[in-house]
């Protein structure tokens, strides 16, 4: 049998795709599958470490609040047993006027704090979260500010202040990570269960 007859005989030469080549696009399907999870997890991070610090600063807010809230139960508790003398009267207004003036200036320093956590643009749940908690906070020192002028301020239904603070529930729970690294959830529960324990009293801190 002749070599023309075998080679007539044999299937046809394929050119196949160089190794290297193979091995080449695999490589770079690797390192952007590589690239892809380091990217989200690093973007996780950022998140967490936001929502963290957000939370913080809020907590901090809201301890100025209660503060505000817990002295000025102090400061009227001597006057509520009998009647009053208009040195009383005048005495427990000059009180009040200087207690609203010094939380005023307590709990606008912490929503400062508030408003300097910084958000990457993309993290847009954690931005509006920051900025409706703020509005709580402008409430709340909009609020002493006009107790410091009139202390009849303290005693009036605060409607600004109470809706903002519920306002902002929402909001903070959707600034955090679905894996909650940080127990924000807890921290937000227990900041609006002092509130509920409270009775309503007062404002909403």
């Amino acid at each position: 049998m002749s070599q023309e007859v075998l080679e007539a005989g044999a299937p046809p030469k394929r050119d196949g795709v160089p190794a290297w080549v193979v091995w080449t696009i695999g490589g770079v399907v690797l390192v952007v599958i590589t690239l892809g999870y380091v990217l989200a997890i690093g973007d996780l991070a950022a998140r967490t470490v936001s929502a963290d610090r957000l939370l913080t600063q809020v907590e901090a807010s809201e301890a100025a609040m209660k503060a505000a809230q817990d002295e000025f139960s102090t400061t009227i508790e001597p006057y509520s047993a009998g009647s009053m003398t208009d040195a009383d009267r005048e005495k427990l207004r000059a009180d009040l006027a200087d207690l609203a003036a010094r939380s005023r200036d307590s709990i606008a320093e912490a929503g400062v704090g508030v408003g300097a956590v910084s958000v990457l643009p993309w993290h847009g749940n954690i931005a509006e979260a920051r900025d409706t908690y703020l509005r709580h906070n402008e409430a709340w020192v909009a609020y002493l500010d006009a107790a410091s002028q009139d202390p009849d301020e303290w005693f009036r239904e605060q409607a600004e202040v109470n809706s903002t603070f519920y306002d902002a529930r929402l909001p903070l729970v959707r600034a955090l990570t679905m894996f909650d690294l940080a127990n924000g959830l807890d921290r937000i529960e227990v900041i609006y269960a002092e509130s509920d324990e409270s009775g309503g009293g007062g404002q909403s801190a």
